[in-house]
């Protein structure tokens, strides 16, 4: 009786272990396809990303800094600035900076 139970229990184990195994090809294929997907969607954006940035820099290089307003030239600078601290993951904004520094 006991090997039969035995033997039962083993049998069931091995099942378990099928259906996980199973679960776990399942997870495993979804996990790729999603992380394929993230991947060409992240190329995708910064090829569009780059395209846009070269026809507003050949914009930007078109102008004469003369023609720009005060405001236009203080809010260019400012979101170059932000922009450059994301890209190198740096967390404070560019006017906190720059506040902090004026006030003391």
């Amino acid at each position: 009786m006991v090997r039969q139970g035995s033997v039962a229990r083993a049998g069931r184990d091995e099942l378990i272990t099928a259906k996980v195994g199973e679960n776990n090809a399942i997870t495993d294929a979804l996990v790729h396809e999603k992380i394929g997907r993230e991947v060409e969607v992240g190329l995708r954006h910064a090829m569009l990303a780059r395209s846009l940035q070269r026809i507003a820099l050949e914009r930007l290089a078109a102008l004469c800094p003369k023609d720009l307003s005060p405001a236009l030239a203080l809010r260019m600078l400012r979101l170059g600035l932000e922009e450059e601290r994301m890209a190198l993951g740096l967390t404070k904004a560019a006017g906190e900076t720059i506040a902090s520094h004026w006030q003391g």
